[in-house]
């Protein structure tokens, strides 16, 4: 979903394959995508409804979650739209990485229940923001390939040559390969000579397939390949999920494949 307008802002829960421009997304599965949801409605106090509020007078019947503290009822007019409008902004300084507030009161919320010995309640939070972090990562990394307006690449190819790759805006290009006692620079020229010409789209992916970006993305990440070409500097953002792989090595590795751990037999039983 789009969080784009204040009045119509929520988070209800979706599988995102294409993320549009605003949108928080890709998931893997609809679970990943409740939890990192859930995750983010713990610690913004974005609402969880998706009735639509009408601009003037909204006259909704606020749910138990006014009662709890966890929404301020925005759809009955107990909120207005300059006092909802830094949930919104939060979320999308989140999901954009210029901001990991959201994170860190998430995380400090974990540690505060395992000081509190709520092991149980501490594993769910934790699993949540594991779930939010590898979606963000995954999402921020693809977007940083994506805004490259040509990358070249290069990786051995066993036999003493090389596997070129062009790529513009997170497509494939131009592909080509320089054999064993060919120079490379000159086939690497021609590669970009005869490249696809890629007009970027809209949508933080610029118009690129996920699932494509994704495989060139793990192609650049194998060990051995080298980078011959960048148009311009490639960056994730500084505040994005990539500062936080530390804290999942530590409290949950196996979210960093971005593959989320199945559950156990006894949280299926529950």
């Amino acid at each position: 979903r789009d969080v784009t307008g204040v009045q119509t802002c929520a988070l209800p829960i979706s599988v995102v394959r294409q993320p549009r421009d605003g949108a928080f997304g890709p998931f893997r599965s609809r679970r990943d995508a409740v939890a990192a949801m859930e995750s983010i409605q713990d610690a913004v106090p974005v609402r969880r409804c998706s009735q639509r509020i009408p601009a003037r007078a909204p006259r909704g019947t606020p749910c138990a979650l006014l009662e709890l503290g966890r929404c301020a009822a925005p759809c009955a007019g107990r909120q207005s739209t300059a006092e909802y409008a830094p949930a919104v902004v939060s979320v999308q300084a989140l999901v954009a990485g210029r901001s990991d507030t959201p994170l860190r009161t998430l995380a400090a919320e974990v540690d505060r229940l395992g000081e509190a010995q709520r092991f149980e309640a501490a594993a769910t939070r934790r699993d949540r923001l594991a779930a939010l972090l590898a979606a963000l990562r995954r999402a921020q990394r693809l977007a940083a390939l994506t805004e490259l307006s040509e990358l070249v690449a290069a990786h051995p190819d066993g036999r003493g040559g090389w596997e070129l790759a062009v790529l513009r805006h997170g497509r494939l290009a131009a592909a080509g390969v320089a054999r064993r006692g060919v120079p490379p620079m000159p086939v690497v020229a021609a590669l970009r000579a005869g490249a696809e010409t890629i007009r970027p789209g809209p949508g933080p992916l610029r118009g690129a397939p996920a699932e494509e970006v994704g495989v060139l993305l793990r192609w650049l990440e194998r060990p051995g390949t080298r980078l011959v070409h960048c148009a311009t500097p490639w960056a994730e953002p500084a505040c994005g999920a990539g500062r936080w792989v530390g804290w999942l090595q530590r409290a949950a590795p196996g979210y960093l494949d971005g593959h989320s751990p199945r559950p156990t037999a006894s949280r299926r039983r529950r």
